[in-house]
């Protein structure tokens, strides 16, 4: 019994507990719908797990101090009435630009002047988004704890909004293509005809 109960133990939590190598790679598979990969409309809970490893945004949560952090900006939540978000130095995109304020106010810019996402949509409709010389502020008419989900809305990079057509922006991203801030990218894509499982 002793010797069953190590065999399985060794089986199921040898080396389970990994670092990730730096610029290895993580393989997603996937059966069903492929992800939309676009961050500026609503997701599923897997859309959101792949979404969360490509973007980053003003905002994150901490599962392990339990707890609301800064992610690529430090935001003063004291009055929800009035938010400024300072942007860290060492934020960049994929390709080795800077994360801008300009990047954050096209992100914003699009979620509030189109229908692409109701829910964001109703939290920001009222509210005013300004760069500050670098610094993003939110006032809000009503003080709602809701907004605070504002917050946690992946940026897209300037340059990927100014180029994408209406098909492309209401649908799926290209993932080769894409501009990424978080530390992965997607390098490949590919098709299990036996299987029917995609490979990201």
């Amino acid at each position: 019994v002793v010797i069953w109960w190590h065999i399985i133990y060794v089986y199921l939590y040898d080396e389970a507990k990994e670092s990730p190598i730096e610029w290895g790679s993580v393989s997603e598979w996937i059966i069903g719908d492929f992800p939309h990969l676009n961050p500026l409309l609503m997701s599923s809970d897997y859309d959101k797990n792949i979404l969360s490893l490509l973007y980053r945004s003003l905002l994150t949560f901490d599962y392990t101090k339990n707890e609301i952090t800064s992610d690529i900006a430090n935001c003063n939540l004291k009055n929800l009435w009035y938010i400024e978000c300072f942007l860290k130095d060492n934020i960049y995109w994929s390709n080795g630009e800077k994360i801008t304020a300009d990047d954050v106010m096209a992100t914003y810019n699009i979620l509030k002047n189109s229908d692409i996402n109701n829910t964001l949509w109703a939290l920001i409709k009222d509210t005013t988004i300004e760069n500050r010389a670098g610094v993003i502020t939110f006032s809000n008419t009503v003080k709602d704890i809701n907004f605070l989900t504002v917050l946690f809305q992946p940026i897209v990079a300037k340059s990927v909004l100014d180029n994408i057509g209406n098909k492309e922006l209401y649908g799926k991203f290209n993932p080769i293509d894409g501009l990424y801030s978080w530390p992965y990218i997607i390098e490949t894509v590919s098709y299990d005809d036996s299987l029917w499982i995609q490979k990201l």
